[in-house]
């Protein structure tokens, strides 16, 4: 079952970053989860009960990021969150872009019995050609255009690792407008992770789907 603390648009253009729920009291050994850190400080990514917190250092530098694991009574403003004990694989085709990654997503959940009208969440693991992500650094660049910008990082040919959710008809709650996917990636040995942009991934990746 997914579940889900805040929502993009109180948090992101209402501004109301308030810490919703602590971190140590909901991640556990299966957690999959995305989202935001109070205040915005930083974009939190679980993967296999590990939390990767990044934050921005320097918006201006490619070395100006952190990704360090929570600390103690740390809390999520925007949380989205299952526990996953078992994985299924499935072969990708080559994707071009986000849009396209969210349709196949889609598309093999249902056709392995995955209810699409419901949230899940998803990982996936391959070569993007071109990945795009940011960092929000305690300020929504949409909401608040002259507020302290986030890092943002274009990689190419970069081994990656999405972890997300699936959400049709989720827009301004799970999602951002446009699209059906909140999505995060991490970059392995990198040091690098963030809310996921635009992607393209070469032919051979592999998509995760939760075994029910």
């Amino acid at each position: 079952m997914v579940q889900h603390w805040g929502a993009m648009r109180e948090v992101l253009r209402d501004g109301r970053t308030e810490g919703r729920v602590d971190l140590a009291e909901v991640l556990g050994p299966d957690t999959v989860a995305v989202g935001a850190s109070a205040a915005l400080a930083a974009e939190i990514t679980v993967f296999g009960g590990k939390a990767h917190l990044a934050e921005v250092v320097d918006p201006g530098s490619v070395q100006g990021l952190r990704v360090r694991a929570p600390v103690a009574g740390e809390q999520a403003t925007l949380l989205v969150l299952a526990q996953v004990a078992e994985w299924s694989e499935h072969p990708l085709t080559a994707v071009p872009d986000l849009a396209s990654l969210e349709a196949s997503v889609r598309a093999i959940a249902a056709a392995h019995d995955i209810d699409v009208t419901r949230p899940f969440p998803f990982r996936v693991e391959g070569v993007a050609s071109t990945l795009r992500l940011h960092v929000l650094n305690h300020s929504c660049p949409i909401a608040e255009p002259d507020g302290p910008k986030p890092w943002r990082f274009f990689g190419e040919g970069e081994t990656t690792v999405l972890v997300g959710f699936y959400a049709e008809d989720s827009a301004g709650r799970l999602t951002h407008h446009g699209q059906e996917t909140h999505t995060h990636a991490l970059l392995p040995g990198r040091d690098i992770s963030g809310h996921l942009d635009e992607v393209a991934l070469l032919s051979g990746a592999r998509v995760y789907l939760p075994v029910r």
